[in-house]
């Protein structure tokens, strides 16, 4: 986890979400540009990315974030993914495609945030029930 911050950047509510330990596997940077102040670099899966998005929306923030190409193929996903459902007691049924985890059955929220926090996540689509 790399956070490179411009020493003029004083925003609290950006310091405070940048310095959440669950960043596990970021490497960001706020930089001056043309724009504004631009947030860039990388996050290692679609809950990191849709975290910061939504924490950071409301300030003057440029959000310019990607997440990063991890090693998880799809089939990696699935076998993990159906693990975390199991661990969870969850009766499930996983299926992934280009990242993309569909999942169908009985589910603790729980294994869905946890699923979506996996490296190689590009999004999830949740069919279950609770």
């Amino acid at each position: 986890m790399a956070i490179t911050l411009i020493s003029s950047y004083q925003d609290p509510t950006v310091r405070a979400v940048l310095s959440d330990f669950r960043r596990a596997g970021c490497d960001l940077q706020i930089e001056e540009d043309a724009t504004g102040t631009v947030l860039t670099g990388t996050v290692a899966n679609i809950w990191q990315y849709q975290t910061l998005r939504a924490r950071l929306g409301r300030t003057s923030l440029i959000v310019d974030v990607v997440i990063a190409a991890m090693h998880c193929d799809d089939a990696e996903i699935a076998e993990i993914a159906g693990r975390i459902c199991r661990n969870e007691g969850a009766a499930i049924q996983v299926r992934v495609r280009n990242g993309i985890v569909t999942l169908s059955g009985t589910a603790h929220p729980a294994a869905t945030t946890r699923i979506g926090m996996l490296p190689g996540v590009a999004g999830i689509v949740d069919n279950t029930t609770r």
